[in-house]
């Protein structure tokens, strides 16, 4: 009974359950602003998006040439004295030499533009990564969004359920003390009322850690309300072959698309590597002073493969390459079959929340007006009555659960399709 009390003072400071608005009522939040919200405040998309942008600059200065190199060089310097111009006395020193030469390495074997194809390749990572990061934050916004909604439905029904069973109560224990009935029902009233009551001090707590979270998610400046959260609209579900359409949005995943992504540029690194074996052209040209002459200068260098062939590095790249090939099939299985099942679930979750009241609530409901009314005129045992007002809170917080479940597949399915929940 202490334990009881101590729920009942818990619950006595709690403030009561928010009333569920409409979309539209002022100071609401729908659960397309609260995505909006997130995906304009979000450090980790700001994050993403600062790495898709530097990808792009990246991408731009690619196919940069590679800087020459300069030599400036003078000789047949002498302690003493020193003369440009040579004199014509024998024993003279040598007048200065001086060379200026430019050299400009000329990459062969296209290894500019497989350089430029792993800047491009790496941009396509970012702006899939990107996606990736939208996709999780769009899902765990609508899932936190969906949380709330859910502890803030559930409380409604069991305070209800409290109000209900605290009638009762009164009715149980005037009953017991005019010798109308046996201590034992009273008892059992009493802990199912002591049950709810837990119940629902696990609801304030399980709605508060939802509100929390979503306010932190949502980078709101006060905390949200219950209240604020508006009825979530149902959404149809996509229509289609499910199987045409997990195809489709298996070909549009992020995942799918980072993994691609990868193997581009593991093939444009295996490809580089490759050309890496032709060495690069040196080419040289200059002036030169000798003797009092003026003279130009021109040359080629380049290095003679005679040992290193690059086979290392080939070797790597070829092998990082054919991990990222198993890597994209992997990723894609995996993406086909998680969409394929989300589809199927959205179209099952949405015909049965379509007739959950007539085929859940509706008859539970009748149970327990039932109950309750053969309870007031004595002609029903107890447990009769304590069954049927737990069936009625079940079964209203499995419709509950189940139309937003709904809601909620519908989304994540025109999500996977590449259609925006923004308004």
């Amino acid at each position: 009974m202490l334990s009881t009390l101590l729920v009942a003072a818990s619950l006595a400071a709690t403030p009561p359950p928010a009333q569920a608005v409409p979309a539209g009522s002022p100071g609401t939040v729908t659960v397309e602003q609260a995505v909006s919200t997130v995906l304009a405040r979000a450090p980790g998309r700001q994050s993403a998006q600062a790495k898709r942008d530097a990808a792009k600059k990246a991408a731009e200065s690619a196919g940069s040439w590679p800087n020459p190199a300069v030599e400036v060089r003078s000789e047949n310097w002498t302690f003493g004295s020193w003369t440009w111009t040579p004199l014509p006395e024998p024993g003279s020193p040598p007048g200065l030499d001086f060379l200026t030469v430019l050299t400009q390495p000329v990459e062969l074997g296209g290894q500019r533009g497989r350089r430029i194809g792993i800047a491009r390749a790496e941009q396509a990572a970012a702006e899939a990564a990107m996606a990736q990061v939208d996709r999780a934050l769009v899902m765990e916004t609508v899932r936190l969004f969906m949380d709330a909604v859910r502890s803030r439905e559930w409380l409604r029904a069991l305070e209800s359920n409290r109000e209900g069973l605290d009638t009762l109560l009164a009715a149980m224990t005037s009953r017991v003390r005019e010798g109308y009935a046996a201590e034992a029902d009273l008892a059992k009233f009493q802990a199912e009322s002591a049950r709810v009551q837990t119940q629902l001090l696990r609801a304030h707590l399980d709605l508060a850690r939802s509100l929390a979270q979503l306010t932190a998610l949502m980078q709101a400046p006060g905390p949200l309300r219950a209240e604020q959260l508006a009825e979530p609209v149902p959404r149809p579900v996509p229509a289609g072959d499910p199987a045409e359409l997990a195809a489709r949005a298996a070909a549009a995943s992020p995942d799918v698309l980072a993994a691609k992504a990868r193997s581009a540029r593991a093939a444009q690194a295996l490809s580089l590597e490759r050309a890496r074996r032709v060495p690069d052209l040196n080419v040289a040209g200059g002036y030169k002073r000798t003797a009092g002459f003026d003279t130009a200068i021109a040359g080629l260098m380049i290095a003679i493969p005679l040992f290193d062939r690059n086979k290392q590095a080939v070797a790597i790249a070829a092998g990082d390459h054919a991990a990222a090939l198993s890597d994209v099939a992997a990723v894609e299985a995996r993406a086909l079959a998680d969409a394929r099942i989300v589809f199927d679930a959205a179209a099952t979750l949405g015909a049965l929340a379509a007739r959950v009241d007539d085929d859940l609530l509706r008859p539970a409901e009748t149970v327990r007006t039932a109950a309750r009314s053969a309870f007031r005129e004595g002609a029903t045992d107890i447990l009769v009555l304590v069954d049927a007002e737990r069936v009625y809170v079940d079964a209203r917080r499995e419709a509950v659960q189940l139309k937003l479940d709904a809601i909620a597949a519908a989304l994540e399915a025109r999500l996977l399709l590449g259609e925006e929940i923004v308004k």
